[in-house]
């Protein structure tokens, strides 16, 4: 055989090996699903989490089952933002918001909580920290005997890796523990 035949049937052949993977693609007009695990919350509602299209951007969808009043009750909203590393606490559930700026396209992070109740989500983020770094770690260690939440977020700033630790009670603002610690 030729050079050029044994070039054209590599070339067939590398084509149809890679022909399944072009067509699992999806659009970049359709958002995907987050890999998250659902989360129950301290009230026991189950809680799942999903990316939705929004005027303007794309959103997070959060569905709650609950059978915490002897019923089945489910409630859903959709908050700004997607939603990553969702934490579970005792006073709220967590997670890093990222949300893309109007003004430009650098995506905006922030830490959130939802304040969940029996059965019910809050309509607006219960409270938002912005982060000044790029975000690498979130760490919750849950309230005991009504305390507060203490919050362990890893950033990379330009002095390097850093942790920020914050509290939180169930309030509208998270609460800075001292000022930033270096991450050895």
């Amino acid at each position: 055989m030729s050079k050029s035949k044994i070039c054209a049937s590599l070339v067939v052949a590398l084509f149809l090996c890679l022909q399944p993977f072009v067509y699992c693609q999806k659009s970049t007009a359709e958002p995907d699903e987050l890999s998250v695990d659902p989360i129950i919350d301290s009230y026991g509602n189950l809680l799942f989490f999903k990316a939705v299209p929004l005027s303007g951007g794309i959103g997070t969808e959060v569905s709650l089952i609950s059978g915490a009043s002897g019923s089945l009750a489910t409630a859903t909203q959709t908050y700004p933002g997607i939603f990553s590393s969702i934490r579970r606490g005792a006073m709220a559930i967590y997670a890093i918001q990222s949300q893309t700026a109007a003004s430009s396209n650098a995506d905006t992070p922030n830490l959130i909580a939802l304040v969940t109740g029996p059965g019910t989500l809050p309509n607006e983020i219960s409270a938002q920290q912005p982060l000044s770094g790029f975000f690498q770690m979130l760490r919750i260690a849950r309230a005991a005997d009504g305390g507060a939440d203490v919050i362990y977020i890893g950033e990379s700033s330009n002095s390097g890796p850093v942790v920020q630790v914050l509290t939180y009670s169930g309030s509208d603002k998270f609460t800075l523990v001292g000022s930033t610690v270096p991450r050895f």
